[in-house]
């Protein structure tokens, strides 16, 4: 398990929900699926299998990176 901390800003580390619950939207869109977790709701929290192909772990990452966007 990985799992990815939004903040609005990085020096006062505010927490930004509201990203993460729009790269959850977006990913699912296009076949990803993300968990969204954290005391504020401001962390993505990513589960790959420990058998996931390579091609597989780059399409999801790529999938992440434009729902991050």
């Amino acid at each position: 398990m990985r799992a990815l901390e939004l903040v609005k800003d990085r020096d006062t580390k505010t927490p930004a929900p509201e990203l993460v619950q729009a790269a959850i939207g977006a990913a699912r869109q296009q076949g990803l699926l993300l968990l969204g977790c954290g005391l504020y709701g401001n962390v993505l929290r990513l589960l790959p299998p420990l058998t996931i192909s390579d091609e597989d772990l780059a399409k999801g990452l790529d999938i992440l990176e434009g729902a991050l966007a």
